[in-house]
């Protein structure tokens, strides 16, 4: 009944998973929160939510990568998955902490660049992500 459930599929749907919670947080939720929300509130709960966003994806990173060890054939998509839970924690750790505190003392200019680094690292690991994701699918 289920002869299709194999470690590589059950992998390839957490990989669906965390592609799609991606695309939610930074598509949808970020956007409604600043459309119906004032931007001080806006920004304090994404403040608050971002940490366990970022911890989330790092968890299903290594739970994606589990299923895929006893094949030994999957290092190329074990080690984007392992790079990518690796950028959710320093997102989470250490970037997430210097953008909250350049927001708190009003540095527009260093918020502004950790922000916009934070975005790169986000966009770096969607790409990653959809990487492993077709990889996976084929």
């Amino acid at each position: 009944m289920f002869e299709w459930l194999n470690l590589h599929v059950a992998s390839l749907v957490v990989v669906a998973l965390i592609i799609g919670a991606m695309a939610c947080y930074g598509g949808l939720v970020t956007r409604q929160l600043y459309k119906h929300m004032e931007r001080n509130e806006a920004e304090d709960f994404l403040a608050r939510l971002f940490p366990i966003y970022s911890r989330t994806g790092a968890i299903f990173c290594l739970i994606a990568a589990a299923p895929l060890l006893p094949g030994r054939s999957y290092e190329v998509e074990i080690g984007i998955l392992m790079g990518v839970s690796a950028a959710f924690l320093i997102g989470a750790s250490i970037l997430s902490p210097a953008i909250n505190k350049a927001r708190e003392v009003g540095d527009e200019g260093r918020f502004s660049k950790l922000h916009m680094a934070g975005d790169v690292l986000q966009l770096a690991q969607f790409i990653a992500i959809a990487i492993v994701l077709i990889r996976l699918a084929q």
